[in-house]
């Protein structure tokens, strides 16, 4: 077992959350990450937030699947939308760190990797669920 911790890449400025997200997912399962500018002009994200979220997935070749229950992210990991405390939405990756915690890379607030209880990040899951965009790693059973 390794012990040595991903470099997780930190989104510093900018609107295209969902690309880190996908780029973080590819980092954590030891997959490369292709060109990230590239995957911005995909995703339309330059201005706002993330249009085209299955072409991104797609061009990065990702392995992530589309979900509409934010809970098989937080078991099985993957990238959780949530509503950002400061500006509206933010998607970020997740893995479960632990059976009730979830480490989450490209955090809204503070460190880039945090862990944090499932109860606490659940505060932040979107109650519309049609603005939530989750999507798990396809590796999982769920």
């Amino acid at each position: 077992m390794s012990l040595l911790v991903p470099s997780y890449l930190a989104q510093e400025s900018g609107t295209c959350c969902f690309v880190y997200a996908v780029a973080n997912c590819l980092i954590h399962n030891g997959l490369p990450v292709p060109d990230l500018e590239k995957a911005f002009d995909i995703a339309c994200c330059r201005r706002g937030g993330t249009i085209y979220h299955q072409a991104v997935v797609d061009y990065m070749q990702a392995p992530l699947r589309p979900v509409d229950d934010h809970k098989l992210v937080l078991v099985d990991g993957g990238i959780l939308h949530i509503l950002h405390p400061i500006w509206n939405g933010h998607s970020l990756f997740c893995f479960t760190s632990k059976k009730t915690y979830v480490t989450i890379v490209n955090s809204w607030l503070g460190p880039n990797v945090v862990e944090v209880g499932m109860e606490e990040i659940e505060r932040f899951v979107p109650k519309n669920h049609n603005i939530g965009k989750y999507w798990v790693q396809s590796g999982s059973q769920s």
